[in-house]
């Protein structure tokens, strides 16, 4: 692969979005800037009990929708982290014409049964010019990777505990990419990417308003395999990857009244690597639902957690992750 997957531009709008666009960031391996070309001002999905639908606002002009009553590819097994909740994948597919381009959008979606308006959606949409008869990451013009629903909704705030602590348990998953050094005796120079899961464990800690967690610190991070979207890393890597041994550490960030947090305090260790530098963006928001305790019943998060080695080796997760209060 020509380029490292690079985050160009991150917000929030009613949900949280992160946007990557392959290659503005120029060469492999550059750091992130800012720029990216589409605008986020509202809600991106809509769930009617039955179809989901994703909406991308490219400009006051231009809006992308893809949704599963019109555009389904695939239905995939899904299990949801939510108690009571029933879950399904959706994977969507969608032609655009002037100009002439491609959507791809994964849905994983979270719905209480008995009341759909009670739903949680994360996932990622694409966007490719043209009608590639292969799509692969290599060629993408962009890609928003999201977490959507009610219980999120900024203009909908929590009303947050002010004093004591939560523990919340969930998961993630997201992209690992892997630039191997010029020196490596096997691979060098190699690019791996894979797709990758693994636990998240956070605590938030209301009287001071901070959160704080690891990604892969109970149990560890695995790649996956025969994801619904495997096929678009084909042909990409020339090396292997693997994420055995590494972990996330995010902050502790401070989260304002309305349960929003988004700060610099991730590092991305790993007990063999000699490791030069760790940097990344952790942004997120708690649940406007609370539990039988008082406490937000959910939070989720986007990351971006980087590490650089001393011999030139970099690791990159790209990831979501959403946690249930224990």
């Amino acid at each position: 692969m020509n380029t490292w997957l690079a985050a160009c531009s991150l917000q929030f709008g009613l949900a949280l979005i992160m946007l990557f666009m392959a290659g503005c960031g120029g060469s492999p391996m550059k750091d992130p800037e800012a720029g990216g070309n589409l605008e986020f001002d509202g809600r991106l999905t809509e769930f009617s009990g039955r179809y989901i639908k994703l909406m991308i606002s490219a400009s006051q002009d231009k809006q992308y929708t893809i949704d599963s009553a019109n555009n389904l590819v695939e239905e995939v097994p899904y299990t949801p982290l939510v108690p009571g909740h029933v879950g399904r994948g959706y994977v969507m597919q969608k032609k655009e014409i002037s100009p002439d381009q491609t959507q791809l959008g994964y849905a994983a979606l979270s719905w209480d049964d008995d009341d759909p308006s009670d739903y949680l959606a994360g996932g990622v949409w694409m966007l490719w010019n043209g009608y590639p008869e292969i799509l692969n990451l290599r060629e993408i013009s962009g890609l928003v990777l999201f977490m959507d629903g009610p219980e999120i909704d900024t203009e909908v705030p929590p009303t947050l505990p002010v004093t004591g602590t939560a523990s919340y348990e969930g998961a993630s998953g997201g992209i690992f990419q892997y630039r191997y050094s010029a020196q490596h005796p096997e691979h060098p120079g190699g690019y791996a990417i894979a797709e990758y899961g693994g636990s998240a464990s956070f605590t938030a800690d209301f009287a001071e308003m901070t959160v704080s967690g690891c990604i892969g610190c109970n149990g560890g991070l695995v790649l996956l395999q025969d994801q619904p979207l495997q096929h678009l890393l084909d042909g990409l890597a020339n090396a292997p990857a693997t994420v055995a041994g590494y972990t996330l550490h995010l902050g502790p960030v401070p989260f304002n009244e309305a349960g929003i947090f988004e700060n610099d305090r991730i590092s991305v260790r790993h007990p063999s690597k000699n490791v030069l530098t760790t940097e990344g963006y952790f942004g997120g928001q708690f649940s406007n639902l609370p539990n039988s305790n008082g406490d937000p019943r959910l939070m989720t998060g986007i990351y971006d957690g980087t590490l650089s080695e001393a011999d030139g080796a970099r690791a990159r997760f790209l990831g979501i992750a959403t946690a249930i209060a224990q």
